[in-house]
């Protein structure tokens, strides 16, 4: 996470912690944050702060002056506001005392977190698929809760809770009618970690053997209505990877597809094929992939270092 995004991470913790409004500043001529209704504080970025760290982590300290950190233990915690020392922590915890407030938490944990999404809608498989949708559309946080609900095959109830929790978890915010990102990639990466474990074995898979393994180089899949995701689209992105498997997403005519491969049914085959789940238009087409985020995500999946080496350089190269 960059420092960007650690700030955002942090500040969006704090307003779900507290209930209070928490922004950047700019009004004390250097990076600064506004609390609630308190003055600006200049922030300085700190790691994970605990009673061996803490006298490195003041080193310099000014007054009015908030130490951002990765993370504080409830120790640190504790000196720092006996000591009058404001800090906020990406899981937030928060000392900050001014004369219109006072804020107080400590003993959060990246487990909370995790604890608050894996509860969440969003990291449900129909949530996953709204999710998807809003990741793989640049124009996706103007659209209507119907074209999102059109675009991921979902309720419309689905992408109001969706957008809710996004709200909650600070990946996105929302002022009247306008929605911004706040933390997209955060959000593309808890996507690819939920992806595999709810939303993919509900896919309806289905493995072959295929005795030619590389017909995919030559046999356009979306002639037969479908795409290649994992290894194979890996392949075909970077040049790079021999793929040991061909995935395949779609809904389209696998008889006819069949007829051209010739596969026969074998739970260890070299061909999976599963059902697609979005309902959008890839813009501009990318050729014969899935949208990079999931190929990124069957890559993760994958225990073999050579596959997990080719989801960093998927991940570099084409996913924004």
């Amino acid at each position: 996470m960059d420092q960007n995004e650690s700030l955002t991470a942090a500040l969006r913790a704090f307003e779900q912690v507290t209930g209070l409004e928490a922004e950047p500043s700019a009004e004390v001529g250097e990076p600064a944050v506004r609390l609630g209704g308190a003055a600006p504080l200049r922030v300085r970025r700190v790691g994970v702060v605990t009673p061996a760290s803490l006298e490195r982590a003041l080193a310099g300290h000014r007054r009015g002056e908030l130490l951002l950190a990765d993370r504080v233990t409830p120790r640190a915690a504790e000196v720092l506001r006996e000591r009058g020392v404001p800090f906020l922590d990406r899981a937030g915890n928060v000392f900050v005392q001014a004369p219109s407030m006072f804020v107080y938490v400590c003993g959060r944990d990246a487990a909370t977190r995790r604890r608050a999404v894996a509860g969440a809608q969003a990291f449900r498989p129909k949530g996953l698929r709204v999710v998807f949708a809003l990741l793989c559309r640049p124009d996706s946080l103007d659209a209507s809760y119907r074209d999102l609900a059109r675009d991921a095959g979902v309720a419309l109830g689905t992408v109001t809770g969706v957008i809710r929790d996004l709200e909650r978890l600070g990946y996105i915010r929302q002022r009247g009618r306008e929605r911004r990102w706040e933390n997209r990639i955060g959000l593309q990466q808890e996507w690819t970690r939920a992806f595999p474990r709810e939303l993919r074995p509900r896919l309806g898979a289905r493995r072959y053997r295929v005795e030619r393994p590389d017909w995919w180089r030559d046999t356009d899949p979306r002639r037969f209505g479908f795409r290649l995701g994992g290894e194979a689209a890996a392949a075909w992105m970077t040049g790079d990877l021999e793929p040991g498997v061909v995935t395949l997403y779609g809904a389209g005519d696998f008889q006819a597809l069949a007829a051209t491969i010739r596969p026969v049914r074998d739970e260890g085959g070299n061909l999976e094929v599963l059902d697609a789940f979005w309902h959008f238009e890839q813009a501009p087409d990318p050729g014969p992939i899935v949208p990079p985020l999931l190929v990124y995500a069957d890559l993760l999946a994958s225990s073999a270092d050579r596959v997990r080496e080719a989801a960093e350089r998927v991940r570099e190269q084409f996913i924004a």
